[in-house]
């Protein structure tokens, strides 16, 4: 899911503020491919690992760890995370729209890293895929 909305924010930040972002797909995470996560941070020098699970204990904080015991130096900007909130998972559809991480997190948080002005609303993110319902 995250592939998904990390590749919608990649197309949205190419067209609207110049800026290229390379999407890796785990497909797995109990053998992450630690060579292509860290030839992609040499080229661009930052990272942002968007993730449908928590941030803490989790995927997130492994790639973080992988590159910091690697060679921290490469990182132009800090890492960021995104993931589920730091709170138990919602069981209703009102609760799930500020839980789950979308395309405006990838984009809002790519550009503030980037000191651009450009913001994203979830409701303009939750317009581009009005067929996903969530998981309830």
């Amino acid at each position: 899911y995250m592939v998904e909305e990390s590749m919608l924010a990649a197309d949205y930040l190419a067209e609207k503020c110049g800026v290229e972002c390379e999407i890796i797909d785990l497909h797995c995470i109990s053998h992450i491919d630690k060579d292509l996560i860290l030839q992609s941070v040499k080229k661009t020098g930052a990272v942002v690992i968007a993730d449908t699970g928590w941030t803490r204990m989790g995927v997130a904080s492994e790639i973080c760890k992988i590159i910091l015991e690697h060679d921290g130096s490469m990182l132009k900007v800090a890492p960021i995370s995104l993931g589920m909130a730091d709170s138990p998972c919602p069981t209703s559809h009102a609760l799930e729209e500020g839980f789950y991480c979308d395309m405006s997190d990838v984009v809002n948080s790519i550009c503030e890293a980037l000191n651009f002005p450009q913001r994203l609303t979830k409701e303009y993110a939750k317009s581009l895929r009005s067929s996903f319902k969530g998981p309830f």
